[in-house]
């Protein structure tokens, strides 16, 4: 082996060694991403599923799991592969973890170099260093650099995120509509705390009203600067004056409106629930239309008949009018 080739064979091989570091220490990273990014996501996601958190809860401890992926991203996954291999630290830390090589290793890079480099004469013997290359080439080649590196936390890290895989696989797959539901939430919670910042009017109509019984009646209502995707219409029957009974209806709003049609059978007092937000509450009565008999009219005549000015006074089963005069 020439003094060149046994140089870059050492090159080569601490090199290697140091790609080898990389690439453990990039997947490293990748399952601590893992463990700390869809790892905490799973966590928050089990929370409120289990236990149910209230907006404000839900909502900050979603940012904190933000915050802690954005680092485990810088952290975790872009440090260790923005890492430059440097071969003189590869070949330090080999002599580290070797603990019998005695800066033979870095010696043999240091002073192949300067042989290669070197336009005049040199210090030491070429000869000699030509020896010691070719000796670090043959120790490299019995070594095996790459058994020195402890990957036992690696593996650990590795075996972690595969179990965070696939407990998430898992819910993905046998829990979607629960992860759709806290997408729902989620999105709920915002637009709340958005709602809280800023104005918001509810506008209801009819208000209050009567009506016939038997009569199917629409009930709107508009938000105005409201984010939120659903509303909930309240009806409480007036049954007695010891009975109520309530209907809850979940209403999709759209532009912001929403209605709900009802078929008025008793009274019954009605509102709106937007988020937190509650709008007054409404009467509806209900009557039945009115059954006529008889009536009682008066009758006085017109002075161009001559006849003098009298009421007649009287009651009739039934009203016959004139053509094309209003009905009763």
């Amino acid at each position: 082996m020439t003094e060149g080739s046994a140089y870059r064979a050492v090159e080569a091989a601490v090199r290697g060694f140091g790609a080898f570091r990389k690439r453990w220490a990039m997947l490293e990273g990748l399952a601590g991403f893992i463990v700390f990014g869809p790892g905490c996501l799973l966590v928050w996601f089990l929370s409120d599923w289990l236990v149910g958190l209230s907006p404000g809860p839900l909502l900050g401890t979603f940012a904190a799991v933000a915050l802690i992926s954005l680092w485990a991203v810088a952290w975790k996954l872009v440090r260790p592969t923005l890492r430059r291999i440097r071969v003189e630290d590869e070949a330090l830390l080999i002599e580290a973890l070797h603990g019998q090589i005695d800066n033979q290793l870095i010696a043999s890079l240091q002073l192949g170099r300067e042989a290669a480099e070197a336009t005049g004469p040199l210090g030491h013997s070429l000869h000699l260093v030509a020896a010691l290359i070719e000796r670090t080439a043959e120790l490299l080649t019995r070594l095996n650099p790459r058994g020195l590196l402890d990957l036992r936390r690696a593996r650990r890290w590795l075996g972690a995120a595969a179990a965070v895989a696939v407990a998430a696989l898992a819910c993905l797959v046998f829990a979607g509509d629960a992860v759709a539901a806290r997408a729902e939430r989620l999105a709920d919670a915002y637009a709340a705390l958005l709602d809280r910042l800023f104005p918001v009017e509810l506008r209801v109509t009819p208000g209050d009203i009567a009506v016939l019984r038997g009569q199917n009646t629409w009930f709107h209502l508009e938000v105005i600067g409201g984010r939120r995707r659903r509303a909930q219409y309240v009806q409480t029957l007036l049954e007695g004056p010891a009975e109520r009974r309530s209907l809850v209806l979940e209403l999709e709003l759209t532009n912001g409106k929403a209605a709900c049609g009802s078929e008025c059978l008793v009274p019954f007092t009605y509102h709106f629930v937007y988020g937190r937000r509650r709008t007054p509450e409404y009467h509806v009565r209900v009557g039945d239309r009115p059954q006529l008999a008889a009536i009682n009219y008066e009758l006085s005549y017109p002075a161009y008949t001559g006849q003098p000015p009298r009421t007649l006074v009287g009651q009739v089963a039934k009203l016959q009018g004139l053509n094309n005069s209003p009905r009763f």
